[in-house]
């Protein structure tokens, strides 16, 4: 299955301050339904789970998700 997604917030090259921030983002697929969207911060060495705000019932639909993640890194482009 080629499943696509785009993360939305925030923004790419964005200049971050160390704290708490909603990473958001859409995926899809031309095939099936999405049933989970995982995300990396360290170029794919390690995945985590991201939650997905609803589960449409349609192979073609968009789902969109969020990641709750907490800056640890001094301020910085992402």
């Amino acid at each position: 299955m080629n499943v696509n997604s785009l993360i939305q917030q925030p923004l790419n090259l964005s200049i971050l301050n160390i704290g708490k921030y909603q990473v958001k983002g859409i995926a899809w697929s031309g095939q099936g339904i999405i049933t989970e969207v995982q995300i990396s911060f360290d170029k794919g060495e390690t995945w985590l789970q991201t939650t997905l705000n609803q589960l449409p019932n349609q192979p073609y639909s968009w789902s969109s998700w969020f990641f709750d993640w907490k800056e640890l890194i001094k301020k910085g482009n992402i």
